[in-house]
């Protein structure tokens, strides 16, 4: 089994599932990334097979499996949700709150800057049409956010046991509803 970091950045969409902007993939043992763009989003339904039997690692996994439903992927693979492991590990009062960028310092995992995150986040919000630089500036910053969950992940990966796996199975179920 092969493991593959996800992010996707997301929109507001129909039927409450996300309209996604862009997707990046990073195959932690080919050290290798995918890039998926607006118009190159089709392109991730010929991977549902090879998605299917492999682990799938995100931060706040139910965003990313939305994202895959959205795209008409169903999520088959072992998810790993490492935002399930960091609020059931870490004491809320070690922490500045749970989101990725908190988690991060408290890892001393260096990232982009709350202020970039956030402006990044309304360009993904805000919707098309992107020019050729935003296109490419979602795509980065989905980038950075897949380099430091794997970050993440290399560091609170022994944490991982039945019930996160479990989870994760539940996560995929939430997904069907």
């Amino acid at each position: 089994m092969k493991t593959f970091v996800l992010d996707a950045e997301f929109g507001e969409g129909l039927k409450g599932l996300p309209n996604v902007r862009c997707f990046v993939l990073y195959d932690v043992e080919a050290k290798t990334y995918e890039y998926f763009g607006k118009k190159d989003l089709f392109k991730l339904k010929g991977h549902e097979a090879f998605l299917a039997k492999n682990r799938l690692v995100a931060y706040y996994a139910i965003a990313e499996l939305q994202s895959l439903k959205s795209l008409g992927i169903k999520p088959l693979g072992e998810i790993i949700d490492l935002f399930l492991i960091v609020k059931t590990e870490i004491s809320k009062d070690k922490l500045n709150g749970y989101k990725l960028i908190d988690v991060c310092d408290y890892f001393k995992i260096p990232h982009i800057s709350a202020v970039n995150k956030d402006y990044m986040r309304s360009l993904a919000l805000r919707g098309s049409p992107y020019n050729e630089a935003e296109e490419l500036s979602l795509l980065e910053y989905c980038k950075s956010d897949v380099e430091i969950t794997y970050k993440l992940y290399e560091k609170i990966k022994h944490l991982i046991c039945d019930s996160t796996i479990s989870w994760g199975e539940y996560l995929k179920l939430c997904c069907e509803i």
